[in-house]
This record gives structure tokens, sequence and C-alpha cells, in this order.
């Protein structure tokens, strides 16, 4: 599975089944994706007062898409 986007990383932690997700260029959390049972899917929740560009939008659902194969 891919991890390392262009301006995104992820990174997972397994206890909680939670992915960080990071930008590449400072290595700060943006959010985290994980699995959201009341609507059987992965979402993102991003941290409070963070600003997204498209191109880092489509890197994250290229993401979520990869999981949920």
């Amino acid at each position: 599975m891919r991890t390392k986007f262009k301006y995104i990383d992820f990174k997972h932690d397994p206890k909680d089944n939670i992915w960080e997700c990071l930008n590449t260029k400072h290595r700060q959390v943006l959010g985290g994706v994980w699995y959201y049972n009341l609507w059987k899917k992965w979402v993102f929740v991003s941290e409070p007062a963070t600003v997204f560009s498209a191109d880092c939008l489509r890197d994250i659902a290229e993401f979520m898409e990869q999981l949920k194969k």
C-alpha cells in the first residue's frame, strides 16, 4: 500500500487503527484517517485551522481509496 504522496505521508497507528496524516515538508500532523463504523467507511478528520489545496485533498482521497480494497 502506498503511504507516501507528493504532499502528504500517512503513518499507521496499529493500536487504534488510525492513519496519521502528515505534510511531507514539515512533518506536521494535519489530521487522521480512520474507519467510521456508523457509515461503514474510512473518513478523514482534520486538525483545527488546517488548510488544504486540491492537490493535498486528492492525495488524501487516493489514500482512502486504497483502504477500501
